[in-house]
C-alpha cells in the first residue's frame, strides 16, 4: 500500500474482500483516501491468533465497536496479509517517521 505525500490510500481488492461483499456481509467502498492533516491517530491492533489490522482515527470515519469482525472490515482500517507483512510494516515505519517529523 503506498503512502503518498499527504495522503494514505487504502485499496482493498483481495480475493476475501471481494467475496465478502457479493455475499453482502460487509458494505464499504474498495478504496478510502485519508489525508494525513485529517487523520488523529493510527492504533495498531494485533489480536492474539487473528491477522492484526492498523485502524486510523480521523472526522467521518466510523468508531471502533470493539468487536474484531466488525472494525477489521471498516472503511478506515487496514487488516494485514495472513503471510507477508512487509508493506504493512513499511507503512506503519514511515506513518512514524512522518509523526517525528511533525512534533
Amino acid at each position: 500500500m503506498p503512502l503518498y505525500p499527504g495522503r494514505v490510500e487504502i485499496d482493498r481488492a483481495g480475493i476475501l474482500s471481494n467475496r465478502l461483499a457479493l455475499a453482502g456481509l460487509v458494505e464499504r467502498e474498495t478504496r478510502t483516501v485519508l489525508y494525513l492533516r485529517q487523520i488523529g491517530v493510527a492504533h495498531i491492533v494485533q489480536p492474539y491468533r487473528l491477522p492484526g489490522y492498523l485502524r486510523f482515527t480521523c472526522g467521518g470515519a466510523p468508531p471502533s465497536r470493539n468487536r474484531y469482525g466488525r472494525d477489521i472490515f471498516a472503511e478506515n482500517a487496514l487488516s494485514m496479509h495472513l503471510l507477508d507483512n512487509r508493506g504493512f510494516s513499511t507503512l506503519v515505519d514511515r506513518l512514524h517517521l512522518r509523526q517525528r517529523r511533525v512534533a
